[in-house]
């Protein structure tokens, strides 16, 4: 753990306390519990505050861009911001599964690049981190990833940050109208662009001032030959008194401190201590760079007041620094291996499989009495798509993982439209072994929520102008047994056919994700209307042997009005071998 104090008047900056202490573990150990990090990170905070105060202080703490993953996604024109943005999540869910407990910050960017972008952060050693600060009397008022804080440097025009790596270069984009990152070769005079989010155009990945993290040797400045870039040294442009660096201390660290003191963070990136979700951009260059004077009139009115706050206002503020360069090769084993955790889902899923057995068969009986009422006025066109998708091979086999996952989840949505039939329903996100419910009804309601699963929250809020309460759970909902059931494959093309078949459909195919042991090919899919997104359930429900429904997120005004559904599906396949 390394930490810096420093102070800053009238645009001098000067660091006068630095202190290094090392965690004795990793922080993202996923052996560690959360009592032996929050242990952790209070020791070693307590050995640092013996050559530096917290009490009072401002803390502002960056993480390696290693700990967390990002993606960016582009919204077409049916699609809403908050459709972007659980689109977002839900792709870097399909990118990087993961079993901890996590927390999702972003930013949307509709009036330019109509974009959203989301970031995921371990809770693990976010919220230690920020209970560890407050206890020892300071202000958590910023927390994000170490590229972002080069955005402050420059948050008008934004910034494109590159480190050097040994065969190119990490490149991160801030700018207010969209996020990019990837990694940027320059071979044979012409920049090679492997994106992970963003352009694949160096012209259009490459935005705002181009600093580089460090000086440049002679080769790498020719690379640079045709592009305006800023060198920005350690330290730079900040006084420091004598003698307070560690040995141990690497440039890098310096590099993002330098940025920190330097930059202007408040409002500016993604804030991991403010509330999870979309972050708006919030800089004011005229309020930062240029306060107004104030009137004659209020000077002397100033005069007047009580001295405490006139050395409130001459007071040299205290800013700490604080952020983490442990093992990050126990990061990259736990992003890039998720499968090591796999034994863990399998003995949850077994456990679970022993104590719920019938839930699927209850949850399929509410579908065909629906389907059948829908048979008796007339509408039998999607009826006989269902059938005809039931002529392919039925597939009897140990069912795989993301068969259980989906089957389970699709059966706690049939649930939860079976008990709030009496109800209005308004809301319903189901993801991950969580749903969360919200439905309108008298203050006394006597849903038995507790069927679907287990309960972590609940919710009331009385309507406005109203004798009507609005009532949220959050609940771990039940894994089904599906071990006597058979389904059959779906393919992209017949599930267009049965998505397109509805009025005010939508379908989105997205690029085909790899990896070693799978292929799948994500789909989106909205639906509008009651009865058609019952019928949409009842499809995946009865086929799907190499599907999996991911997420499910169902809204509906209070007025009864706009009933829409989102499905995030992905349909799975063997890769070549």
């Amino acid at each position: 753990m390394f930490c810096a104090q420093w102070t800053d008047n009238d645009g001098k900056h000067l660091v006068s306390n630095i202190a290094y202490k090392p965690l004795q573990k990793s922080i993202t150990d996923s052996n560690r519990t959360v009592n032996e990090i929050v242990s952790d990170i209070n020791g070693t905070l307590q050995l640092i505050r013996e050559n530096i105060s917290f009490e009072g202080e401002r803390v502002y703490v960056s993480v390696p861009d290693s700990y967390c993953n990002t993606a960016l996604v582009s919204m077409d024109k049916d699609m809403t911001e908050n459709d972007g943005w659980e689109f977002a999540k839900w792709t870097i869910d399909q990118r990087w599964p993961i079993v901890e407990s996590v927390e999702y910050f972003g930013r949307a960017f509709s009036e330019k690049s109509n974009c959203v972008y989301a970031i995921r952060v371990p809770t693990t050693f976010r919220e230690p981190l920020k209970l560890a600060i407050q206890e020892v009397g300071a202000e958590t008022t910023w927390m994000g990833t170490e590229s972002s804080v080069f955005f402050g440097l420059n948050p008008n025009i934004g910034n494109t940050v590159f480190n050097v790596d040994k065969n190119g270069y990490n490149y991160y984009s801030y700018t207010k109208n969209i996020f990019q990152s990837g990694f940027a070769r320059f071979y044979k005079n012409e920049w090679k662009i492997d994106c992970f989010n963003g352009s694949s155009s160096a012209k259009d990945a490459f935005k705002g001032m181009l600093i580089s993290a460090g000086k440049l040797s002679y080769r790498r400045k020719q690379h640079f030959d045709d592009l305006r870039i800023k060198q920005l040294e350690a330290l730079s442009g900040v006084d420091v008194e004598a003698n307070i660096i560690p040995k141990d201390v690497n440039e890098k660290s310096l590099l993002v401190l330098t940025a920190l003191i330097k930059g202007t963070i408040d409002g500016v990136a993604i804030n991991f201590f403010d509330q999870p979700g979309l972050q708006e951009y919030q800089y004011d260059k005229a309020k930062v760079l240029d306060p107004p004077k104030k009137p004659q009139a209020d000077i002397e009115q100033s005069t007047k007041r009580p001295k405490v706050q006139m050395k409130d206002r001459k007071f040299l503020q205290f800013f700490l620094y604080l952020f983490f360069f442990s093992v990050i090769g126990s990061v990259l084993t736990f992003n890039k291996k998720p499968e090591l955790f796999d034994n863990l889902l399998t003995s949850i899923q077994i456990k679970s499989i022993q104590i719920v057995n019938n839930l699927s068969d209850s949850a399929l009986s509410y579908f065909d009495s629906s389907i059948d009422e829908l048979e008796d006025v007339g509408v039998e066109k999607n009826t006989s798509k269902i059938e005809a998708v039931n002529k392919d091979i039925a597939i009897d086999i140990q069912p795989p993982t993301h068969l259980l996952r989906s089957q389970s989840l699709i059966a706690s949505i049939v649930n939860s439209f079976s008990l709030t039939q009496a109800q209005n329903l308004l809301m319903l996100s189901v993801s991950s072994g969580r749903l969360n419910i919200e439905f309108v009804g008298p203050k006394t309601q006597a849903i038995p929520v507790d069927s679907i699963g287990d309960i972590l929250n609940y919710s009331l809020r009385q309507v406005t102008g109203e004798d009507q309460f609005k009532h949220g759970f959050l609940v771990n909902y039940k894994q089904t047994d599906i071990s006597k059931s058979s389904y059959s494959n779906i393919s992209i093309s017949n599930l267009e056919s049965f998505v397109n078949d509805f009025d005010d459909s939508f379908i989105k195919i997205l690029d085909t994700i790899d990896s070693p042991t799978s292929r799948k090919v994500p789909v989106i899919i909205r639906i509008q209307d009651d009865d058609n997104i019952k019928k949409m359930l009842k499809y995946l429900s009865i086929n799907g042997s190499n599907a999996s429904l991911e997420k499910f997120v169902y809204n509906k005004q209070i007025d009864g009005s706009d009933q829409s559904a989102v499905y995030y599906i992905a349909i799975y396949d063997q890769p070549d071998s």
